[in-house]
């Protein structure tokens, strides 16, 4: 069995329209999640870590994100794999 664990951080892809149409980054990582069909042996962990949209992520939340992981990869039980979930307006910032 691989582990993977998501971390979704806002952004259009976990978002959605509010009542006058403006766009909100509200959506979760478990409402991404149960979208995907996983292949067999794959087991993921969903978590949220933000809820921004993606022009205002911020160095501070990259330096977060990054003490996330690196707490996952030293960790008891290391996931296989970490996939962060977060919007393209930063996406090549946060690379």
């Amino acid at each position: 069995m691989r582990r993977v664990t998501l971390i979704v951080c806002g952004g259009t892809i976990a978002g959605h329209a509010d009542v006058v149409g403006r766009f909100r980054p509200t959506g979760h990582a478990a409402e991404l999640l149960a979208g995907v069909r996983l292949p067999a042996g794959i087991e993921v962990t969903a978590t949220d870590a933000l809820t921004v949209p993606s022009r205002a992520m911020s160095l501070a939340n990259v330096l977060q994100l990054v003490e996330r992981v690196e707490a996952l990869a030293a960790g008891a039980q290391p996931p296989d794999g970490v996939v962060i979930s977060q919007s393209t307006d930063t996406l090549e910032e946060t690379a």
